[in-house]
């Protein structure tokens, strides 16, 4: 397993296949359906081929990722976080999740520091993008939190709801 960064007190490292009781775990927890929604991870089978079918092939397509999120005390992993690459988005954006009983300790916040960092430095990209939706109230604050504004909305799709956008410049 590679570790991407590693920060005070997580490791953000590559998913691997084995990773499919997590996943299943995370993508079925009721804040991603509501703010991310249901991506039909309903058995393990489907979960580890979501994370060949996307989260590795990112590695492979773009050099980056979701990162698995663990903790260095406990092992245990908590959440996702990284940079995604979007057809519909002038550059990269950040995405995080993380797993209901390690909310509010601040790991959302350690990791999509760490990762905004790693784009900047490590990427050389010039500028990350962040989505959410309005009524995310947790994530409009972690984006302005990391420094972003809202620059406006944008639609993934033409039949798609209008989501906030956010920039770091």
């Amino acid at each position: 397993m590679k570790t991407i960064i590693e920060t005070e007190r997580l490791f953000l490292r590559d998913v691997e296949a084995n990773d499919r009781s997590f996943i299943y775990e995370l993508m079925n927890t009721p804040t991603w359906h509501q703010f991310i929604g249901d991506w039909n991870i309903h058995s393990l089978e489907v979960a580890e081929n979501y994370i060949h079918s996307s989260i590795r092939k990112a590695y492979q397509d773009f050099g980056f990722g979701m990162y698995k999120i663990l903790s260095k005390e406990s092992g245990l992993p908590l959440g996702l976080c990284g940079l995604l690459q979007r057809d519909y988005l002038e550059s990269v954006d950040i995405g995080f999740a993380i797993l209901p009983q390690f909310e509010g300790k601040g790991f959302t916040y350690e990791s999509a520091r760490a990762i905004m960092d790693f784009g900047f430095a490590t990427l050389k990209k010039d500028v990350i993008l962040g989505i959410t939706t309005e009524e995310n109230i947790k994530s409009r604050k972690l984006l302005e939190k990391l420094g972003m504004q809202h620059i406006g909305r944008v639609k993934s799709s033409p039949n798609a709801e209008e989501i906030m956008l956010y920039s770091s410049k």
